[in-house]
């Protein structure tokens, strides 16, 4: 969606509704709940049910359902009378709703469950793998952690049993390779079940751009995918890196690293956002604000909450209220 085009959510005296990116209020406050667009689509809800508008303001999808899910590979999950189903984009149920509880679609299969076994459904409502599982997540790198007797293995898309039963604690697979527990120390194998990095990490997370973060002793640091450590274990915290950098702390100040483990922001503020059309919420004095990479103050620490910025504006809570931002720190819209 053209950003000129973005339609923001508001909420008033515990209504919701949406303004433009001039802050002219262009749908009103007629929703019990509304979320924000997503693909030009927003989930709202009346009386305790939940549809879907258009950025128009049209209902495309009747607000009838219990609950209602996020579009994935064009279908959305929807409750009603207590069981679960998918429509298309024209609300059309596709999968009629007779399953207990049901996951997202990824690679064309979805896991549902029937009673108290998990198995994984396609588009069309056909079971493909029969529901024999206790628990069964997305399909990553071609393989789903899935959960039987107790342990957790991976199966593939033809459920055959690819890694064994073997674990108490597993994730799913993330650029070829899963976080795995043995013995109260985390490594990680690759798709063929073999240890890829060793059990030595007292936590780990998954890889994201080639670089996973680590804990020995207390201290985080990052490795690579050969279990070289790349940034040194000194951190009190570390997230994930997201566009070449990543939030770290020391003695819970909070900066920015780039993927050689230089400061690209000092570990100085209470807390940190993530970079946001070239603008990243901190935390200071108890209140949130913004800085540029370069680590100038461009929007003065006056909010309680601050979010990400999205084709110019940025959601915060101020006086408790919700308001929206510029990039130069003037109100586009508050009541």
């Amino acid at each position: 969606m053209n950003s000129e085009n973005l339609l923001y959510s508001i909420e008033v005296r515990g209504r919701f509704g949406y303004i433009n990116k001039s802050g002219t209020v262009v749908l009103g406050t007629k929703f019990d709940y509304g979320e924000d667009f997503d693909n030009g689509i927003a989930i709202v809800s009346l009386k305790d049910k939940y549809g879907y508008i258009n950025e128009e303001g049209e209902v495309i999808i009747p607000i009838i359902y219990d609950d209602a899910f996020d579009f994935y590979e064009g279908l959305a999950a929807v409750e009603t009378i207590g069981k679960k189903g998918f429509i298309n984009i024209k609300g059309e149920f596709v999968i009629p709703a007779i399953f207990d509880e049901v996951g997202s679609f990824t690679h064309g299969l979805a896991p549902a469950k029937v009673g108290y076994q998990w198995g994984y459904i396609d588009k069309e409502g056909n079971m493909k793998i029969k529901p024999r599982y206790l628990d069964a997540f997305n399909f990553s790198d071609g393989l789903a952690l899935v959960q039987s007797g107790g342990k957790l293995g991976y199966i593939d898309m033809s459920d055959n049993l690819i890694i064994d039963f073997r674990y108490d604690v597993a994730y799913s697979f993330s650029e070829g390779y899963a976080v795995v527990e043995r013995s109260g120390k985390f490594g990680y194998i690759n798709t063929i079940g073999n240890m890829a990095i060793q059990y030595i990490y007292d936590t780990a997370n998954d890889f994201q751009e080639d670089l996973a973060a680590v804990e020995i002793d207390g201290k985080y640091g990052f490795i690579d995918k050969a279990g070289i450590k790349k940034i040194e274990n000194k951190y009190s915290f570390c997230e994930n890196f997201k566009d070449g950098k990543a939030v770290v702390a020391i003695q819970e100040q909070y900066g920015l690293i780039d993927k050689e483990g230089r400061e690209i922001i000092k570990t100085e503020y209470d807390d940190i956002g993530i970079v946001s059309e070239g603008l990243i919420g901190v935390y200071i004095n108890e209140k949130w604000g913004y800085i540029n990479l370069s680590n100038n103050e461009i929007i003065e620490p006056i909010y309680e909450e601050a979010f990400e910025f999205q084709g110019g504006l940025a959601k915060v809570i101020y006086e408790n209220k919700v308001c929206y931002i510029d990039k130069e720190g003037k109100f586009v819209w508050r009541y």
